[in-house]
Formats: structure tokens, C-alpha cells, sequence
């Protein structure tokens, strides 16, 4: 949705990759059973396997990774505070009974590609 702008477009896109033969990754913030069921209902419709790689990360955690985006320069949008309290309201742990083949927990591990970026990582924001 960050490229597409619209959960519209998001599902138009999936339905076109999915009817062409393509894999589709949907690499966004579906909190609930009910936001994730439309993109497991493309899938399923394509007769396509449905995994659900879940990034864990605490809300914490993913504010404390807005503020250091925006003291590395990144040109990723800021994140309001509201976002985090709404997805945290509405979140619902994925689960196989949704559709998915399988839920795959990644939990967050940082990676640094110099020292300036550990050292902003670290710091108490």
C-alpha cells in the first residue's frame, strides 16, 4: 500500500501478477484475520499456496526504527504515532486457520551495513 496508495489497487495488482502465472508477496501491515482474508481469498481463488511470514517487532521496537530512518537520512514517509495505536488495537496473530500453508515467525534481528548505522540504532531516542 505504500506504492499503490489504495488497498484497492493492492488487490487489483495481486489478482493481474496472480492470473499471469506470477508469485505475489504482499509486504504490508494486515493486522487482522479480516484485513489479511482478502489477499488469502486471491490466492486460494488461483489455486496457489498461501505462506504468512510474520516480521515480529514490538511496537516499540517499530517506532524506535521510525526515528532512526529519519536521523539516517532515509526517504521513507514518517510513521505517525496513531498508525502504531491502531494497528496494535486491531492486531490478531496470523494463524494456519486463515488459509495460510504455514506462518513463519522472523523476529526482528538488526542488521548494520556500517558503524554509523549501529551506533544511531542504539541510541535511547
Amino acid at each position: 500500500r505504500d506504492s499503490l496508495k489504495d488497498m484497492g489497487k493492492c488487490k487489483s495488482a495481486c489478482a493481474a501478477a496472480l492470473a499471469r502465472g506470477k508469485s505475489v508477496v504482499v509486504d504490508n501491515t494486515n493486522p487482522s484475520a479480516r484485513a489479511r482474508a482478502e489477499f488469502v481469498k486471491l490466492a486460494q481463488t488461483s489455486s496457489v499456496k498461501v505462506r504468512c511470514f510474520w516480521m515480529e517487532a514490538s511496537r516499540e521496537m517499530s517506532e524506535h526504527l521510525n526515528k532512526v530512518r529519519e536521523m539516517a537520512g532515509s526517504d521513507h514517509a514518517h510513521v505517525p504515532a496513531q498508525a502504531y495505536f491502531g494497528y496494535s488495537n486491531n492486531f490478531e496473530e496470523p494463524t494456519k486457520s486463515e488459509g495460510f500453508e504455514e506462518v513463519v515467525r522472523v523476529p526482528f534481528v538488526p542488521k548494520f551495513e556500517n558503524p554509523d548505522e549501529e551506533r544511531i540504532f542504539k541510541w535511547r531516542l
